[in-house]
């Protein structure tokens, strides 16, 4: 299992547009991107235009496939500009994990 990490702060004047471009992303990749197992956007409670994205994939596989999608690339070039900085991506491999409730 892959699991990617990204974390980014948007401009103040530009949240609310980052907060629309998020949320129809993430619809996209519920409906069309198998690839991606989970995908959760954290937002800060004390700073809300500091986001964190955690994406699990299959494997490495899984995860190239799913940069290679139009949605991701659309989602790049629409949310990097409202970001302070280049959003900061972080490869994570699972080490040991528990879910309940599911």
């Amino acid at each position: 299992m892959e699991v990617i990490v990204v974390r980014f702060k948007v401009r103040a004047e530009a949240l609310d547009r980052a907060e629309t471009v998020i949320e129809d992303f993430i619809r996209v990749v519920k409906e069309r991107d198998p690839a991606v197992l989970e995908y959760q956007s954290l937002q800060d409670k004390n700073d809300p235009s500091v986001f964190l994205h955690y994406v699990q994939f299959q494997d490495e596989g899984s995860h190239r496939s799913h940069r290679q999608t139009q949605h991701v690339k659309n989602f790049v070039r629409k949310l990097y500009p409202l970001c302070e900085d280049d959003p900061k991506v972080q490869p994570f491999v699972v080490f040991a994990s528990a879910k309940n409730g599911s």
